[in-house]
């Protein structure tokens, strides 16, 4: 792992969750991989979101709810079309979904 170079232990932990530089350089390396497959479909559902409300899609964040971003239930029939048809896969919500991550997260249930 590049960047700022680490120094051992110059913060205090308890002795039971002390862990060297290589621990802890793995320990970000797993869960960035682990965020972005959380976010899988992410770029795709910034882009549809930003074309139909008209914005640029770097202002589209996971936690962006769909009624902050001003998407109503008829903008949400036309969202999901645009959805299935640049994912491939059918989208018909079981239950209401408040974020631009909720919306990742059942579609990627529902694609596997």
């Amino acid at each position: 792992m590049r960047g700022i170079p680490c120094i051992e232990r110059i913060v205090s932990f308890p002795a039971d969750m002390e862990m060297s530089c290589q621990e802890f350089s793995g320990h970000l390396t797993e869960n960035r991989f682990h965020m972005e497959d959380l976010n899988m479909y992410f770029d795709v559902i910034a882009k549809v979101v930003a074309d139909r409300i008209g914005v640029d899609p770097s202002t589209i964040k996971p936690e962006s709810t769909f009624a902050d971003l001003g998407i109503d239930s008829l903008d949400t029939v036309d969202l999901l079309m645009s959805l299935e048809d640049e994912l491939g896969v059918e989208i018909d919500l079981e239950e209401p979904v408040a974020t631009i991550a909720d919306l990742d997260k059942f579609i990627q249930s529902k694609k596997g």
